[in-house]
């Protein structure tokens, strides 16, 4: 889960017209725009992982 408060309308409003094809990430105001990315990955059950530097992956 998301650790930080919960996106307001604006953010909700972006991510609709994203997830529907209506809009392209690229087209989200660059001062949401991080917000939304998140916030779509959350509801498309993306599970956000941290990577440290230096550490090896199979």
């Amino acid at each position: 889960m998301i650790n930080e408060k919960k996106p307001n309308t604006r953010v909700i409003d972006y991510v609709t017209l994203v997830q529907d094809n209506v809009l392209a990430i690229d087209g989200v105001p660059a001062d949401i725009r991080e917000d939304v990315t998140k916030w779509i990955r959350y509801f498309s059950g993306i599970q956000e992982t941290k990577v440290e530097v230096g550490e090896k992956h199979d």
